[in-house]
């Protein structure tokens, strides 16, 4: 056992590149990641601050866009694409707020758009509040798009460049494509469910293994406590 720990930290030490060095596929796909993350305990916290402050009392619901990992897809675009351009072009702060409210309204509303007309279902629904468009996004949303476009930027990221540099190359790598095929594989069950559960409710028949797989493992009392905000 001594023998084999010994052989896997010297293949993990082997390489002495530095890993997710740059903006490398390495950096961008953990960006994405925390990204994900971060913006699925944000919606909660904010759910819950908003339920204080109507209901008076907090309310931690789930507000993630995967069923099984804690992440939101969503945020994990707007941090990838805004670590791209923002680092990438390096922008001053004060473009890097404007235009990162302006991307982040515009990637919130596509990603809506693409929601509703593949699935059949919105997970969001600003129709009622301020300077809203067609529900998806809101004017005022810009204000917190390009908070966390400076919060990524000047914080987040340098903070995590240093620590996947200290990552040994070839173990970091090992990591990040166990996490991706897991990823992928979340991905296609919550999609799946998702699009399953549009198509359900509009009289249309399990077609083929992959419709009653997801008929019987993903009915509509299970997608509905995953994503309590979902409506069709």
């Amino acid at each position: 056992m001594k023998s084999i720990y010994n052989s896997f930290i010297n293949w993990c030490f082997k390489d002495k590149r530095e890993f997710a060095s740059g903006l490398d596929k390495y950096k961008l796909y953990w960006v994405f990641i925390v990204g994900a993350f971060l913006g699925v305990y944000y919606e909660q916290l904010e759910n819950g601050l908003f339920a204080l402050y109507y209901d008076g009392v907090f309310k931690w619901e789930l507000r993630r866009g995967l069923i099984y990992e804690p992440l939101n897809p969503l945020y994990g675009f707007g941090a990838l694409i805004f670590t791209y351009i923002f680092v990438n072009f390096k922008t001053d702060k004060l473009r890097t707020f404007i235009y990162g409210g302006i991307l982040g309204d515009i990637i919130e509303y596509v990603i809506s758009y693409l929601q509703e007309t593949f699935t059949g279902t919105r997970s969001w629904d600003y129709s009622d509040k301020f300077l809203n468009i067609n529900g998806r996004t809101t004017i005022p949303y810009m204000l917190v798009w390009g908070l966390f476009a400076l919060f990524l930027v000047y914080v987040l990221y340098p903070y995590l460049s240093k620590i996947l540099a200290k990552i040994p190359y070839n173990l970091g790598v090992l990591i990040t494509r166990i996490s991706f095929v897991i990823l992928i594989i979340d991905c296609f069950l919550s999609f799946g469910a998702i699009i399953r559960l549009g198509l359900r409710h509009k009289g249309h028949e399990p077609f083929g293994f992959l419709g009653r797989f997801f008929d019987k493992y993903y009915p509509d009392d299970f997608i509905q406590k995953h994503y309590p905000n979902m409506r069709l």
